[in-house]
C-alpha cells in the first residue's frame, strides 16, 4: 500500500482488505501468503506485525530509511511504513499494481486489531486475522492484460506460481487450470478457508 497521510492513531478494530503475494513455502514446499513488501510468510490465518527491513530484491524503500533511523520500535509507528497494511476499499486492493509483472496475488478481507495507524488509503495494524474467503489474482507477465478477462490464459510457472497467456508462455510451463485448482486446494488446508479464482474464470465481484 502506497504511503499515505496519517490521520490517527488508535487502538481497537477495523476491517480492511489486504493484498498478498503467493509463495512457495520454505519450509514445506506448499504455497503461502506472503507480504508484498517483506519475506514474511503468514503462517495460519492470524498474523503479528513487526518492524523489519524491506528484502533487498523488493528495493530499499523510504521505510527501509525510517526503520534505520528508529530501529527499535512497536509495529506499527508512525515514524515508519511498518505494520500489517490492509485497504478501506476492496477496489484498492484489487487495483494494487505494487507487484512485479505475472505475480499471483490474493486478495481478501481481514479484521484489524491492537495498536492502528489510519490513514487515507487503509490501516496499518499490530494484529490481524483473515475472516472470509480470498480470491487469487493474476495478470499475464509479458502484456500485463488482466488473467480474469483474458480468455486464453494457459501457462503457471509451478516453482514461482508466476502466470503467462498462452502467446507469451515458455516451453515447459503447466496447465495454469488444473495447477491453480491445486493451488487453490492448498491454500484452503494451511489456511482454512475459502479460496476462489477470478485467473481462469471469467467473473467480477458485484
Amino acid at each position: 500500500m502506497a504511503r499515505t497521510h496519517v490521520r490517527a492513531e488508535n487502538t481497537g478494530l477495523a476491517s480492511g482488505w489486504r493484498v498478498w503475494r503467493v509463495v512457495r513455502h520454505e519450509e514445506d514446499g506448499l504455497p503461502a501468503l506472503a507480504s508484498t513488501e517483506r519475506d514474511f510468510v503468514w503462517r495460519d490465518r492470524s498474523a503479528r506485525a513487526r518492524c523489519l527491513p524491506p528484502s533487498l530484491h523488493f528495493g530499499v524503500s523510504e521505510w527501509y530509511r525510517d526503520h534505520r533511523r528508529t530501529p527499535d520500535h512497536a509495529s506499527p509507528a508512525s515514524v515508519c511504513g511498518c505494520g500489517i497494511h490492509a485497504y478501506w476499499e476492496r477496489s484498492d486492493a484489487f487495483g494494487d499494481s505494487t507487484l512485479g509483472r505475472g505475480t499471483l496475488r490474493a486478495i481478501g478481507p481481514v479484521e484489524l486489531s491492537e495498536r492502528m495507524i489510519v490513514t487515507d488509503a487503509g490501516v496499518r495494524a499490530e494484529a490481524a486475522r483473515i475472516v472470509g474467503p480470498i480470491w487469487l489474482v493474476g495478470e499475464c507477465g509479458i502484456t500485463r492484460r488482466d488473467l480474469s478477462v483474458c480468455g486464453s490464459v494457459t501457462a503457471m510457472d509451478r516453482d514461482t506460481f508466476s502466470l503467462r497467456c498462452s502467446d507469451h508462455a515458455p516451453p515447459g510451463w503447466s496447465d495454469a487450470e488444473p495447477a491453480i485448482w491445486a493451488l487453490q486446494q492448498r491454500l484452503e488446508g494451511r489456511y482454512q478457508i475459502e479460496v476462489h479464482s477470478t485467473v481462469k474464470i471469467s467473473e467480477r465481484l458485484d
